[in-house]
């Protein structure tokens, strides 16, 4: 064009831009490209921000970075492979397309927010089996043992355990007094509130093969609440003499002549 709009305009169908090293022998990981931005500001004068390309080593292919400045100096603060993976906060994004870092006390690492009063918030698509995790909560620095909360492919949580045998399985070790692997509480001052609701929903008369909760210790199974396929429940084993317990109890009749 003979008339620019601005210091640098290049017109034409498909404008290109390029820049070229004239380096023969360019050594991995160095910059073979760079475009900043400068401030002449005379408070804090320099490069305020900058996009590059630094050789990766392989022929014809470079990993591209975006740094911006941060107290004076520029930090890396988006990465991108050969390969597509993303990186923010670390310049190696090995953990999947996207790989974000942090490293501040009380900040989360990342904030999904969808202001929409009918948006939704997050979708994790992932594999269908068992040896597959489609979500995963470990702790820093943590192994495969250090699993706080992971989602399976199969559709069993586990809390505690990488390897949930159940829909919901929780495992933990906590030998304090009243130290429970479990709490549920309804705050409601509703006067019928209710705290717990176990449902069979393919057993009009549960039986006694319909176990509603089972009791267990280190050498297996001890006593059961299950079905009395007459619409009731009972307790199994040595429960069923030591609770006197009018809901568990059936053929329940007035003493006379007592």
């Amino acid at each position: 064009t003979t008339a620019p709009d601005t210091e640098l305009e290049i017109s034409a169908a498909i404008p290109y831009l390029r820049l070229e090293s004239t380096t023969t022998s360019v050594s991995d990981n160095a910059v073979v490209g760079s475009l900043q931005w400068e401030t002449k500001d005379s408070g804090d004068p320099g490069v305020c921000a900058e996009i590059l390309a630094r050789y990766n080593g392989t022929g014809g292919a470079a990993d591209m970075a975006l740094k911006v400045g941060n107290a004076g100096a520029l930090i890396e603060a988006i990465t991108i492979l050969t390969n597509g993976n993303v990186g923010m906060g670390t310049i190696d994004p090995t953990h999947g397309k996207l790989h974000v870092v942090e490293d501040k006390d009380n900040a989360y690492a990342c904030h999904i927010e969808n202001t929409h009063n009918t948006g939704y918030g997050m979708k994790v698509k992932a594999g269908s089996t068992s040896g597959e995790y489609i979500f995963v909560c470990e702790q820093d620095a943590g192994t495969s043992s250090d699993f706080m909360f992971l989602v399976r492919g199969d559709g069993n949580v586990g809390i505690g355990t990488s390897t949930p045998t159940y829909p919901l399985h929780v495992v933990g070790d906590n030998d304090s007094d009243g130290g429970y692997m479990a709490h549920i509480e309804n705050a409601s001052d509703n006067a019928t509130a209710d705290i717990l609701r176990l449902k069979n929903a393919h057993a009009t008369n549960p039986a006694a093969t319909n176990i509603y909760i089972a009791f267990a210790d280190a050498g297996g199974s001890l006593d059961y609440i299950q079905g009395d396929a007459s619409g009731g429940i009972n307790f199994t084993g040595a429960a069923d003499d030591a609770y006197s317990d009018r809901r568990v109890k059936t053929d329940i009749a007035d003493l006379t002549g007592a």
